[in-house]
């Protein structure tokens, strides 16, 4: 701006010294590093903001990956404890944690078991009267009672054949007692009486159950590779 002021002026301002001039270069580089800090702020901005959008869609892509995998762990602890909860279903809890952890269960003798044995008066009979699908289903109705007071007083279901439904206690060392298989057999006959009042006339003598009780050693072991039975 001093440089380039008229000629009128010089008398008013002397003509420029070396000092001036360096002092002009001096503030020529300062609005040179000026304009390139200020070029090179913009460019770190630019960088900046897309550097945040990186991010931003990363943590985005990490929360969808995070939520998949939680929801695969959910699927995947279900899927476990409903396989689990049939291997319980099939195998008392001492004999399914044997069998998951090595692959096998040994045979044990146990000393002082109790076994339950329950069928139907006639059955044979009575399953000539009904169709299959209602004998199915009255066959399910009643086992499911006998599965509940059985495990009611802590009695392992061990199997059922055709009519028959057969429990036990003492089977894995632990559990109920003599005294509550023999409460879970009067339960049972009592259910059954009060059953077959709401049966038909014609159909009331079918609904009559025998039960068997026995004490005594017996060796508990799972048999088999496949459909395996305690």
């Amino acid at each position: 701006m001093i440089s380039s002021r008229d000629r009128e002026a010089w008398p008013f301002y002397p003509p420029l010294d070396e000092g001036d001039m360096d002092t002009l270069v001096a503030i020529g580089g300062f609005i040179e590093a000026g304009l390139a800090n200020s070029s090179l702020y913009a460019s770190l901005e630019k960088a900046n903001r897309e550097l945040e959008a990186y991010n931003h869609e990363l943590e985005k892509r990490v929360a969808e990956r995070t939520k998949d995998l939680r929801i695969r762990n959910q699927e995947l602890s279900r899927e476990k404890k409903r396989s689990e909860d049939l291997l319980l279903n099939i195998l008392p809890k001492e004999t399914a944690d044997e069998l998951k952890k090595n692959g096998f269960a040994k045979a044990r003798l146990q000393e002082n078991a109790t076994v339950m044995f329950t069928d139907f008066v006639n059955f044979t009979k009575f399953s000539s009267q009904i169709s299959s699908e209602d004998l199915v289903a009255e066959l399910d109705h009643c086992f499911r009672h006998f599965d509940r007071i059985t495990t009611k007083y802590g009695l392992e279901k061990i199997k059922t054949i055709g009519d028959a439904h057969m429990s036990a206690c003492g089977v894995t060392g632990e559990g109920g007692t003599a005294a509550d298989v023999i409460k879970a057999g009067l339960e049972i006959r009592d259910f059954i009486e009060e059953y077959r009042k709401e049966k038909p006339e014609n159909l009331r003598e079918y609904f009559r159950i025998r039960v068997g009780i026995n004490s005594g050693p017996v060796v508990a072991g799972v048999v088999g590779l496949k459909k395996i039975l305690f």
